[in-house]
């Protein structure tokens, strides 16, 4: 009995953190998308300052 109550509340914690993760998957890819555009613009900046 003991068991089968950990593997539920093992499960509902799985789920979850899944729902967690996807409700968040667009603000971090968003965030990320952010950070890769001004690690460009850096780039950019620096290789212009090299020529």
């Amino acid at each position: 009995m003991f068991k089968t109550l950990t593997t539920l509340l093992s499960a509902s914690n799985a789920r979850a953190e899944t729902r967690l993760r996807d409700t968040f998957a667009i603000e971090l890819i968003d965030q990320n998308i952010r950070t890769a555009e001004a690690r460009l613009r850096a780039a950019k900046a620096t290789l212009a300052s090299l020529i």
